[in-house]
This record gives C-alpha cells, structure tokens and sequence, in this order.
C-alpha cells in the first residue's frame, strides 16, 4: 500500500558541537500544501531550503517545522548584547525623535524583542546547513514512517466498506429484472380499480359472449405492456450499478498505486458514488432497494470521512 495519512508527527535529534539541535514536524489536514517554520533567526537563511525538503517528503497538509537547539554548557548562560547593533538602534532613534518629538523612546522590553539585539549562543552560531539538512531529513522520514501507519488503518477501513458495498450491488442487480414486471402488475391493478369505478359494467355472460371483449383485452394488455417497458427505463438501475462498479474498481486502483495526491482523487470517487447511490434511491420501486441505497450511502460516506485524512 502507498497511502499515506495527512496528518503525522516526526522528530529528530542529532549532536552538534557542544549542544542539541531537535526538528519537530507536525501537520494536520489542509487543501493544499501550507508550511510554517518555527526556527531561529541564525538559520534563517536555510528556510527555503528547509521548506524544499519537506516539500519532497509531504505532498498536501498544514505542516508546522519547531527547530530547536540545546545546550550542553553552563546551566546558567550568560547573555551578551549586540553592541554595533544596538547603538545603530539608539541612532536610528534620535534621528526619528528630531522630527517627530513626542515619539516615545524604546523600552528595554522592545530592545531585547529586536532581531539580533542579543548574541545567540556559541552553538547555535556554528550551525552549519549540512547539519540543518541532516536532522531536517530525519524528521522527514520519522514522519512519513507515522504517515504510512495511519495511511495502513484507513486503507483497511476503506477496502472494508468497499467490500460492503460490493454486497450491495448485489443485492440490487438481484432487484433490477423485476422491474417490468412489478411496474405491469402495478398497472393492471390501478386499471382494473379504474374499472371497477366507471359504469362501464358487464356481466361475465355478455363478456363472454361479446366478440368486442377480446380484442378490448388484447389492446389493454398490449397497452400495459408498453406502458409498464416505458416506465421501467424510468427507473432502470442497470447504468447506475455499472457506474458504481467502475468507481469502486477505481478507488481500489488508486490506493494501490504509486501515483500522488490520491486524497483529492478519492474525494472526487467519492462523490461520484454518492450521487449514484442517490440515483438509485429517487429510482427505487421496492422498499427493499430504497434500503440497499440507504446502507450504500452510509458506506459512502464513510469513504468519504476517511479519504478527508489522506495526502
């Protein structure tokens, strides 16, 4: 199986110089393919090369990147100020306040929040992109090992309604001969109850008698054939049940196949045998197929929930 589910988790770890540096992927279901990057402002550099390696690994989801890093040093770090920088921010300032008098200075919070203001530490400066890549790798494929798990789950869940509905179409071609037959007999019932209300009234010794009788009995039975053909390609299910047979041979294909983005793919399938289902229930002439159509539907849908979870 190739499936793989739109939502996972991945992380990974490597050593670095004196610290840790852990990448952490998470991704939840989504159209489309959206990355967010959580990562410091030293590797900030790396950030579209970051976004190109999970873009090779996940084709669709709302996927979220944390790159952290550790150190391994003195619990208690001590932090140095960009000095060149923040005297570039103090000058920046005077020259704002000359023509705008009543700004306000910079509080110390809004210093430290600035960008650069304070020296990450010696770790963090000695990353080096082949150690960025390598972790970020390792996350990726972390996470695809978790995506193809889910994937594994709802393929089964999938398959098992598939073979659900399977029975039902069954079921249903059964019904589908008697249509003719059940629409004539609904006819000569209705005509006959017609009837029985005009005062077209004869004894059975007139009606014997009458040479009239039979060919008036041939053209009404003539007439209730054409009438009960006419009507049963009406509610003729036999395109519909091919069509589901087509779709559900479909899905199976495209699971197991190697091709991506087969979550869109199968929304689409699933909406296809959806509107068949519906077609066959608005056709049904028996309790028992307007019952087929309801459980279908139910199936579907189940289909349809599970695909939403799938790249």
């Amino acid at each position: 199986m190739f499936v793989k589910s739109m939502t996972g988790h991945g992380e990974a770890s490597e050593k670095i110089n004196s610290g840790m540096i852990v990448a952490e992927i998470r991704s939840t279901n989504h159209r489309f393919l959206d990355i967010t990057t959580k990562i410091p402002e030293s590797i900030k550099q790396y950030e579209q090369t970051i976004k190109g390696i999970i873009g090779n690994s996940i084709v669709r989801g709302k996927v979220e990147l944390k790159l952290n890093f550790s150190d391994e040093g003195p619990t208690n770090p001590e932090y140095e100020l960009n000095q060149d920088l923040l005297n570039q921010l103090l000058i920046l300032q005077k020259k704002i306040k000359l023509h705008y008098e009543d700004c306000q200075n910079l509080s110390v919070l809004e210093i430290l929040k600035w960008p650069g203001v304070i020296n990450e530490s010696l770790s963090q400066q000695k990353i080096s992109s082949a150690d960025v890549i390598s972790v970020i790798k390792k996350a990726c494929q972390n996470f695809e090992e978790f995506t193809e798990r889910e994937g594994s789950q709802l393929t089964g869940q999938i398959q098992n309604c598939i073979q659900e509905i399977r029975k039902l179409i069954q079921k249903a071609e059964k019904l589908a001969p008697l249509t003719t037959e059940l629409i004539r007999d609904r006819l000569t019932g209705r005509l006959h109850t017609a009837l029985k209300n005009t005062a077209l009234q004869f004894s059975e010794e007139k009606l014997q008698a009458s040479t009239q009788k039979s060919e008036l009995l041939t053209y009404i039975n003539e007439r209730i054939i054409i009438e009960a053909s006419a009507n049963s390609l009406k509610v003729d299910i036999a395109e519909e049940i091919e069509r589901i047979k087509c779709h559900v041979d479909e899905i199976e294909i495209v699971i197991n196949n190697e091709v991506r983005l087969k979550g869109k793919r199968l929304d689409f399938l699933a909406q296809e045998l959806h509107r068949e289902a519906n077609t066959i229930g608005s056709k049904s002439f028996k309790t028992e197929l307007s019952m087929i159509s309801l459980d279908m539907r139910v199936f579907i849908e189940q289909i349809r929930e599970q695909v939403q979870n799938i790249q």
